[in-house]
């Protein structure tokens, strides 16, 4: 009896989740101005993986990508997600010959946010392949090696997607004693991750 009291008083606080339309949209320019409410959240997610971001004197995040995602071109793709209209998140893609992207490669994806509230619903899981079902070629992704969990959500991701047909690579360096290359330790340093979405 004690257990479906539980269940019940569980079932009373969290009831289960209608399935919600996920939408994902290339951001309007009146749409930017909610990216711009967006972006610093997930600047601040990425902070406590090391000096990477930080905020200025004035409070704002830095280093700022957000003006090379919201200019007019072809190269790049500022995507939003909504839950039955509600944003969620964005992803921001790159495409060849956009000029922070691996040579060789179709797609980058760059930037991706789900909302803290929103997490471990599959509702990323649900955006990333959207987004990779969007945009046919080669893609890369990369991710901060301090990231832990962001690296084994885009394993997961890449591999039930691909079936398990794609590359994972951590860049070279240089060092700094000679010319020497070794593979880099430091947490800036990203792991990449490569594969074909035919």
């Amino acid at each position: 009896m004690g257990a479906m009291v539980r269940a019940q008083v569980l079932e009373a606080r969290y009831p289960p989740m209608r399935p919600m339309s996920l939408h994902i949209t290339r951001a309007t320019p009146s749409e930017y101005p909610l990216l711009r409410n967006l972006y610093p959240l997930y600047l601040h997610d990425l902070s406590e993986f090391g000096n990477l971001y930080t905020l200025d004197p004035q409070g704002i995040w830095q280093p700022d990508y957000l003006p090379t995602w919201l200019c007019e071109s072809e190269q790049v793709h500022p995507l939003l997600f909504r839950l039955d209209e509600r944003p969620v998140g964005f992803a921001f893609v790159g495409q060849a010959p956009f000029p922070y992207m691996t040579a060789g490669r179709d797609y980058l994806l760059s930037e991706f946010f789900i909302l803290r509230s929103e997490r471990r619903r599959g509702l990323g899981q649900r955006a990333a392949m959207a987004v990779f079902d969007r945009f046919r070629g080669m893609w890369e992704l990369a991710q901060l090696r301090a990231n832990h969990a962001a690296i084994a959500f885009w394993r997961r991701v890449v591999t039930e997607y691909t079936g398990g047909a794609f590359e994972e690579t951590l860049p070279l360096i240089r060092v700094s004693m000679g010319n020497a290359v070794a593979p880099a330790t430091v947490g800036a340093v990203q792991l990449l991750f490569h594969f074909l979405r035919c």
